[in-house]
């Protein structure tokens, strides 16, 4: 998975870039350093996060292949949801992970490939980048209204999952202070 993206971006780089850096003097370090590392900055972000992204959140391959010797994040999740019936502990567990893949399309976002600016010149086309606009926006929406759901029960005190039974941070206290589950995401984060 990171091999690709990088190689897609070099790929793009013009020779006469390379060219022009070893006319104004600069040998293959320089040229390296100077030119085909920033320029492949955006591949190498993405490849990052195309081996971050899906490294922190798998457990069906880590049960697979380590026969739940070693547990992740992921796993950990999972047991939660299915085996513990603690929902709330789960939703907070989520929320944590929800924050790490967070941080990593912040760092594409700054990154990566920047966005491209379109000038608009009839209504048609505005209006048709409105319903592009609205379509997304209805996708994110139904994208995200699950986290919407885990964060509430991850501040739920109660431990049903219909009925509020008051704010707390019980479930993110139980998470810090529990050994295995920090050991899932230390665990976690050095494969990923």
């Amino acid at each position: 998975f990171m091999v690709l993206p990088i190689y897609n971006t070099l790929a793009k780089i013009d020779d006469n870039v390379i060219n022009a850096a070893r006319d104004l003097g600069a040998d293959n370090y320089q040229t390296l350093t100077k030119i085909l590392l920033p320029l492949s900055v955006p591949g190498i972000v993405s490849g990052i996060t195309m081996v971050f992204v899906p490294a922190l959140t798998t457990f069906v391959i880590s049960n697979l292949l380590g026969g739940s010797k070693i547990l992740l994040i992921g796993n950990v999740i999972e047991q939660e949801f299915t085996k513990g019936s603690n929902w709330n502990l789960g939703a907070g567990l989520s929320i944590v992970l929800m924050v790490f893949i967070l941080l990593s399309m912040t760092m594409i976002a700054k990154y990566g490939w920047g966005g491209i600016c379109i000038l608009m010149k009839t209504a048609r086309e505005r209006f048709k980048k409105f319903i592009e606009d609205f379509y997304l926006v209805l996708v994110l929406v139904f994208l995200y209204a699950p986290i919407l759901v885990m964060m509430v029960l991850s501040f739920n005190k109660s431990k049903s999952r219909t009925q509020w039974g008051g704010f707390t941070l019980q479930w993110y206290t139980q998470m810090f202070d529990s050994r295995s589950i920090m050991s899932a995401l230390t665990t976690t984060l050095i494969i990923a």
